[in-house]
């Protein structure tokens, strides 16, 4: 095995490498109260920024160069898809509109493109008990901290490009100096769907319409989503030996998935998200991209790895189960669709095999599904945990201020990619 300096310089090779590259879900109840935009009354517009292009993106402040779980410097992943042209609406311009909670809505980042640091992700209350509801904490607002009315950003996050979905909306082929109405992101870091589907959320800014309503009142070309993920991965992640770990810590993971499945159903998700894809059918002339979640693997998480990869399958295949339905029953159904992103884990089973990325017996014995795409911090626990068992490191994909829950800017530029790979 190499010595940690050398580590220590692949993981900076990589991280010089990657910063050129393009890139919440913190739990919310079911039974909060509506919650208010400040505004003036009006719906908002989208203000385009004074710069002709989006801003660089900034790199992740968890980053760290010489964490001792590097491995061989990965080879970047591939740019992000260049602007394109896209479905319009009726004044040729594609009106993309994003709603969901904080996957969408880019949670970890501030409108001006910076990272929280870990206390700010305290202030902004993902560490609360339990999280705050509709925490307004994320790219596409102006809020720094979890009180007070949910303020969305002018642009709604567009210029900073950290989240997929302006992204997604920037490779359509939208830019800064457009039109207003051509970009706008609702969603709502800790929101669940069954707020989105009770109208449990309204916008003072769009006349008090709930946050559904706001959305297809922007007559959508392109719909994007992250959605269905609150409360049950608070629950999972967040109340340590609550919610079917006993079944984990037994390694039974035939209980676990029954456990999870009736914690999700105890959620009202299902039904909630079938609530959902039916109205944005019915109200706009949009396609519509849901996205799953993808791989992650909190370093604060009481579950196992194994385990929590089960509930990650569990609640997409709640989230396709309800797509599916949907779908089957109408003869417009085929503008629903889904795009899974995937985050390697870097643990087995799998059957990567590189000699250059895998450490230990994973890579001659085993395999895994690596290279890694964790946090930094998960990757360091990896480190010490499977040193002996054997792991694949590689870049990641997910900061570490939260203990590694988010994306990190070139997670965001991964899902973008598989969006757009879907969108075509």
């Amino acid at each position: 095995m190499r010595s940690i300096a050398t580590e220590r310089i692949a993981r900076l090779a990589a991280m010089l490498a990657m910063t050129a590259l393009v890139a919440a879900c913190s739990g919310g109840s079911q039974g909060a109260a509506p919650v208010q935009l400040a505004g003036d009354g009006a719906p908002a517009a989208v203000v385009p920024s004074t710069s002709a292009t989006p801003g660089p993106m900034p790199t992740d402040a968890s980053f760290a160069p010489d964490s001792p779980a590097a491995t061989q410097a990965p080879e970047p992943i591939s740019e992000a898809p260049e602007p394109a042209s896209a479905a319009a609406s009726g004044d040729g311009m594609p009106r993309v509109v994003a709603l969901g909670d904080s996957y969408t809505a880019a949670y970890g980042f501030f409108s001006d493109g910076s990272a929280m640091s870990a206390t700010q992700f305290f202030t902004c209350g993902l560490f609360s008990s339990p999280p705050a509801a509709n925490n307004p904490c994320s790219s596409n607002s102006t809020r720094r901290n979890s009180k007070g009315d949910i303020e969305f950003a002018p642009d709604y996050g567009f210029s900073n490009q950290v989240s997929w979905a302006a992204q997604v909306a920037f490779a359509m082929g939208i830019t800064d100096d457009t039109s207003s109405g051509s970009y706008a992101n609702l969603a709502i870091s800790g929101s669940t769907a069954v707020q989105w589907a009770q109208d449990k959320i309204s916008f003072a800014q769009f006349d008090g319409l709930s946050a559904l309503d706001a959305a297809i009142s922007l007559k959508p070309t392109q719909v994007l989503m992250t959605l269905g993920g609150n409360p049950t991965l608070a629950k999972i992640v967040g109340d340590r030996g609550k919610y079917c770990y006993a079944y984990d810590k037994a390694g039974d993971m035939d209980g676990l998935r029954t456990c999870l499945a009736g914690v999700i159903a105890d959620d009202g998700t299902y039904p909630a998200l079938v609530t959902v894809y039916t109205r944005l059918l019915d109200g706009t002339d949009a396609n519509i991209l849901v996205v799953t979640y993808p791989e992650v693997v909190p370093s604060s998480a009481a579950y196992s790895p194994q385990g929590l990869l089960v509930a990650r399958q569990v609640l997409d295949d709640t989230v396709m189960r309800a797509i599916d339905d949907v779908k089957a029953g109408r003869a417009d159904g085929d503008r629903l669709r889904a795009a899974d992103p995937q985050f390697g884990v870097g643990l087995p089973p799998g059957d990567f095999t590189s000699a250059t990325d895998c450490i230990g017996p994973a890579m001659t014995d085993v395999g895994t599904d690596g290279p890694s795409n964790q946090s930094i911090i998960t990757q360091d626990k990896f480190a010490v945990t499977y040193s002996t068992s054997g792991w694949c490191g590689g870049p990641a994909w997910i900061i570490s201020n939260d203990t590694g829950i988010h994306p990190n800017p070139k997670g965001y530029a991964q899902i973008a990619r598989v969006a757009m790979e879907k969108i075509g």
